[in-house]
């Protein structure tokens, strides 16, 4: 879910989380009854919720506000956590205190290339929303949590303890699926960044990289497919039209 209205110069994502519901649903704990019997129940408390962020007009404009863009792939997840607010009120009874806060799931990528920004990074920790943790599951609308194995495109912005978090949500992650870019949600399939990049070729995108870089305008990514290689040789053949009755055809 992304804001339609952007503010010139932006650089800072914006993120609301809003709580839409609760349900309970049901899992077996590691206890076992000592008779032996079936596992004891314990209730899953899952919420959904949903981001907002700015709207980016271009793969320029993404790529000035993240720190680093990279393409790299998911080696692995680590433990969810709950990160609390500061200004949790005092003295707030401990069963609301408990639900207090966002919960947070980190995911290691090992870079394959770098495409913007300094340094030579070997891995990165990126910060996801969602996940789970003490009985409790987060569920933020289009945006899963990056899977091990996968390779991802990332527009990363740096936090201040090393960690980063991906820019613009749906705008700033695209999975490589048979060498090609895929969006992570149909959420943001309007958005211009998006709806560009779908199905454009991953070694298309790095290579044309330093050009969309350059446009501000944004009709790079459909001419960019015309010059590369590899989608010329998908690109079916057009017949051309029959001359006129009693005139010669054109010469080649």
């Amino acid at each position: 879910m992304s804001t339609r209205s952007i503010a010139s110069g932006t650089v800072a994502v914006a993120v609301l989380i809003a709580a839409i519901g609760a349900w309970l649903a049901f899992g077996a704990s590691d206890d076992v009854r000592p008779d032996g019997t079936s596992p004891q129940r314990r209730a899953l408390i899952t919420f959904t919720g949903a981001a907002r962020y700015p709207e980016y007009r271009n793969v320029r404009q993404l790529a000035t506000a993240s720190t680093i863009v990279v393409r790299a792939t998911a080696v692995r997840q680590l433990s969810s956590y709950r990160e609390r607010p500061t200004n949790v009120p005092t003295g707030l009874p401990a069963r609301k205190a408990a639900f207090a806060g966002v919960i947070k799931t980190d995911v290691v990528f090992r870079v394959a290339s770098k495409l913007y920004g300094k340094g030579r990074p070997r891995q990165v920790r990126v910060v996801h929303l969602g996940g789970q943790t003490q009985g409790q599951r987060l569920i933020i609308e289009g945006e899963p949590v990056s899977s091990v194995g996968r390779s991802y495109i990332l527009f990363l912005r740096a936090g201040s303890d090393g960690r980063y978090s991906i820019l613009g949500g749906g705008q700033g992650r695209y999975r490589i699926i048979n060498g090609r870019l895929q969006l992570v949600s149909q959420d943001v399939a309007e958005a211009p960044v998006p709806k560009a990049l779908r199905g454009l070729r991953a070694t298309t995108f790095e290579r044309q990289f330093d050009t969309l870089l350059r446009s501000r305008n944004f009709d790079a990514p459909t001419s960019d497919r015309l010059t590369s290689q590899d989608d010329l040789k998908s690109t079916p053949a057009v017949d051309k039209p029959a001359p006129p009755p009693g005139r010669p055809p054109p010469h080649p």
